[in-house]
């Protein structure tokens, strides 16, 4: 992305939703210069901040313990997120 982005010395627009929110965000920070406008849709800011609200204090004990957390996707396959997401 930061190839394209500086062709021809064109600004991209982004658009991101959720953790494409963020990274939307933090591509816009890192590269100002690229960058044309950007549009974010319930950007993931703040996710490690929430995420204590998602489980029980167990479960994020747990989490952190072990380093990943199976999580079940919208298909009902498992994805397994490292604790450092929500650091």
């Amino acid at each position: 992305l930061k190839n394209e982005s500086t062709k021809n010395g064109e600004k991209i627009n982004l658009i991101g939703r959720s953790l494409g929110g963020f990274i939307v965000a933090k591509y816009a920070e890192i590269y100002p210069q690229n960058v044309g406008k950007i549009m974010l849709i319930c950007p993931a800011f703040c996710v490690g901040e929430r995420a204590g609200n998602l489980f029980p204090e167990n479960e994020m004990r747990e989490w952190e313990n072990e380093g990943v957390k199976a999580l079940k996707k919208e298909n009902g396959e498992n994805e397994s997120i490292s604790f450092e997401f929500v650091k």
